[in-house]
């Protein structure tokens, strides 16, 4: 999707220069294409766990986005949705404003626009070393021994 950006900025039409809407889509795709490129080349190679679990609560590092660690106490629900045919586990919380993540302006930016989604964390399958019901009925065991 980066290179399809990248090309978007150079196509011409009947000789004429690409033109500012085509640059400006383009060179956005390249943007944002590009920084995810970069988070999933880091995900690939990171040694750290896309998720761990504790007594306490949960370490989230799956994505760009992720929330860090969320208390047991904090989580009201845990669930599995489809967005887009990939399944993700949902995870709504009491209080969102407890997680790392809303203190981190642009993490917070990103995080309103997934909202819309429903839930306040999302754990997407292609990052997770497991299927997401597994993972989620394990989340909501731990939780329930936790709390």
């Amino acid at each position: 999707m980066t290179a399809l950006g990248f090309i978007v900025t150079r196509i011409e039409r009947d000789g004429r220069p690409p033109s500012i809407v085509q640059q400006v889509a383009g060179w956005t795709g390249v943007g944002f294409f590009g920084l995810a490129l970069g988070f999933a080349t880091y995900r690939v190679f990171s040694a750290r766990p896309a998720l761990v679990l504790t007594a306490d609560g949960f370490f989230d590092y799956a994505s760009a986005v992720s929330a860090g660690f969320v208390a047991w106490s904090n989580v009201e629900k845990i669930s599995i949705l489809n967005v887009g045919g990939q399944p993700m586990i949902s995870i709504d919380l009491h209080d969102p404003s407890q997680i790392a993540a809303a203190r981190n302006p642009v993490k917070r930016l990103l995080r309103r626009a997934n909202r819309r989604f429903a839930g306040d964390v999302f754990l997407a399958q292609i990052l997770l070393p497991r299927p997401v019901d597994q993972i989620a009925r394990t989340m909501r065991t731990v939780m329930h021994v936790a709390v």
